[in-house]
C-alpha cells in the first residue's frame, strides 16, 4: 500500500535538490501537472506533465493524447494544477506511486480520479500551486465517440458475471476471465487488460501479419456459451430485454 500521507508531504516539500541554483539565483521552471482519465481504461488514471499555465494548454495536451494512434475513445482531464519545477514534482509523484504503476514505461496508476486529485490538491492546499480550472471542449467526433461508449457492450450488460471465462474466437485455446462489471479482464496468467486489448494481443498472436490497424472492438472476438458477446448483445435487443 501506498501512503498517501507521507506522499502528499514530499509534494509539498520537497527537497531542496529539486531548485536549480545558478550562480546564487533560483531558478524555477513552471509547467502543469494533470489528471486525465479514459473510459477505456475505467481502472488508471493518467498523471502527467505539460508547459504552460492556462486552461488552453491543458486542452491542447488532452486533444495530443486523445488524437494518438490506437485511441478510439478521448482522454478527459479531471484535474490540473500550475506549480513550479513541475518536472521534479511529478518525478517524485510518479516515484511514490510506484506500486500502484500499470507500465514502468507509462504514465497511468491504479487509482481513482478521486484518489488522484487529492494527492494534487493537497499541494495546493499548502500554497505550492494553482488548480487550473478544466474545460473539456470536445471536437464533434470526439461527441460522437462519448455519446457512444454509453452503446458499449459490458459484462454487466449482458449478464455475465465476474470470473467468467471468455473464449477467443479465433483460437478456442487463448481464453480471458471477466475482472469487473465493465470491460476489464484478465489474462489465464493473471495480467489484467481491457477487452479491446486483449483482443489485439490474441489477434496478433494468432495472425502476426494480419494487417490491421487500430483496436478491435473485443465484443465480436470472444465467446461466451457459444455465441460472441456481439451475437447476446443483439439477442438480447431483439428479444428487447434493457441491458
Amino acid at each position: 500500500m501506498v501512503n498517501f500521507t507521507i506522499l502528499r508531504k514530499l509534494i509539498i516539500y520537497p527537497n531542496y535538490d529539486t531548485i536549480l541554483i545558478v550562480q546564487k539565483r533560483i531558478i524555477m521552471t513552471r509547467g502543469i501537472i494533470y489528471v486525465m482519465w479514459n473510459e477505456l481504461f475505467p481502472d488508471l488514471v493518467k498523471i502527467g506533465i505539460t508547459k504552460g499555465s492556462t486552461s488552453a494548454d491543458i486542452e491542447k495536451r488532452r486533444k495530443e493524447l486523445s488524437h494518438g494512434e490506437n485511441m478510439p475513445q478521448p482522454f478527459e482531464a479531471k484535474f490540473a494544477i500550475c506549480v513550479n519545477n513541475y518536472e521534479k514534482i511529478e518525478s517524485i509523484i510518479h516515484k511514490g506511486l510506484t506500486k500502484l504503476r500499470h507500465n514502468p514505461h507509462r504514465e497511468f496508476f491504479k487509482l481513482t480520479v478521486e484518489e488522484a486529485t487529492s494527492l494534487l490538491s493537497g499541494y495546493v492546499i499548502s500554497g505550492g500551486a494553482v488548480e487550473i480550472p478544466i474545460k473539456n471542449s470536445f471536437l464533434p467526433e470526439e461527441k460522437v465517440a462519448i455519446k457512444n461508449q454509453h452503446k458499449t457492450i459490458t459484462f454487466k450488460s449482458l449478464n455475465i458475471p465476474v470470473g467468467t471465462v471468455l473464449t477467443f474466437v479465433s483460437n478456442p485455446k487463448l481464453k480471458v476471465k471477466t475482472g469487473n462489471d465493465w470491460r476489464r479482464v484478465f489474462f489465464l496468467d493473471g495480467e489484467s487488460s481491457t477487452l479491446c486489448m486483449a483482443a489485439k494481443r490474441f489477434r496478433d498472436q494468432t495472425n502476426p501479419n494480419n494487417g490491421i490497424k487500430g483496436l478491435p472492438d473485443g465484443a465480436k472476438d470472444f465467446m461466451y456459451k457459444g455465441k460472441t458477446l456481439w451475437e447476446l448483445s443483439k439477442e438480447m435487443q431483439r428479444n428487447k430485454i434493457e441491458p
